[in-house]
């Protein structure tokens, strides 16, 4: 392991250090199969958030589905960052500010994207839409603590390891602000995912509840992993769940959204169903 010292003569900008010139340095060759992995992640992502955003809503549920497009959409955007982040320490481009500025956007990120998935899921038990509003602030305050997160514990040091260019802060990146941060994304976020697996025996559609099925899967593999691992500060328990659990997460979304011809010519047409039970007076959008 490999760790890159930074000279002095970086620019102080409050508690963040700003690095213009860092040595060169090139991280192991595993790493750059790593930010290949996460760039294919994030256009899986991506792409199932432009199809989402291209899709005409009609029914008013225009809101419900343009936040999934945004989970997904903000999902992309995250791990392309991450990608780019480590394509780069393996050429030897390294910055405390270009790897700073990437967590300072990972707040806003988390808690757009988090905030969408939650409101998707909750809109589709209730039909309500006033229920964005509702959960709003909590994701407002989740990013605003992400981002104090990040200024509080500004990044010192940069290792790069097999699996991930690691981040030391100082002081270190825990506490109670931290815990708060990690439940506050990761907790609502698999309780709205099991509720959305739930949904799976509710829809009349078998290419409803495949999608369902597959996206509700992955999401929760990546995102309940991720929460459990992401407690041991491991860069492997990083790469198995960013990384692996990420690329699976991703073949199953894809999947879902985009199946092969076979599967995709016994799809039944139609733009909406009804949920079977009454209680449910909202129609779910067939590509939602």
């Amino acid at each position: 392991m490999r760790r890159l010292r930074f000279c002095p003569g970086g620019e102080q900008i409050g508690f963040i250090r700003w690095v213009v010139n860092a040595p060169s340095v090139v991280a192991p060759f595993t790493l750059a199969i790593v930010a290949a992995i996460n760039a294919l992640t994030a256009t899986s992502f991506g792409a199932v958030a432009a199809r989402l955003s291209r899709r005409s809503t009609g029914g008013g549920h225009a809101l419900a589905v343009g936040a999934l497009a945004a989970w997904w959409g903000c999902m992309s955007t995250l791990l392309g960052l991450q990608a780019l982040e480590a394509a780069l320490a393996t050429i030897g481009v390294v910055s405390l500010g270009f790897s700073t500025g990437i967590r300072m956007l990972n707040g806003p990120l988390l808690a757009t994207g988090s905030w969408g998935l939650c409101f998707h899921v909750l809109y589709l038990w209730t039909g309500r839409e006033r229920i964005a509003l509702y959960i709003a602030p909590f994701f407002a305050l989740v990013g605003f603590s992400y981002i104090a997160s990040v200024v509080l514990h500004p990044i010192v040091d940069l290792i790069p390891s097999s699996y991930e260019l690691t981040a030391v802060y100082d002081p270190p990146l825990e506490g109670a602000l931290w815990t708060f941060v990690l439940a506050a994304v990761g907790l609502p976020l698999i309780v709205a995912t099991t509720f959305y697996l739930v949904l799976v025996r509710k829809l009349d559609q078998r290419d409803q509840r495949r999608r369902a099925m597959l996206a509700s899967a992955g999401i929760l593999l990546w995102v309940g992993s991720g929460l459990v691992i992401q407690l041991s500060g491991e860069p492997i328990a990083d790469f198995v769940t960013y990384t692996a659990f990420g690329m699976l997460a991703a073949i199953l979304v894809f999947l879902g959204y985009f199946p092969p011809g076979r599967l995709r010519a016994k799809d039944a047409p139609g733009n909406y169903v009804e949920l079977r039970r009454g209680v449910h007076q909202h129609a779910l959008r067939k590509n939602g």
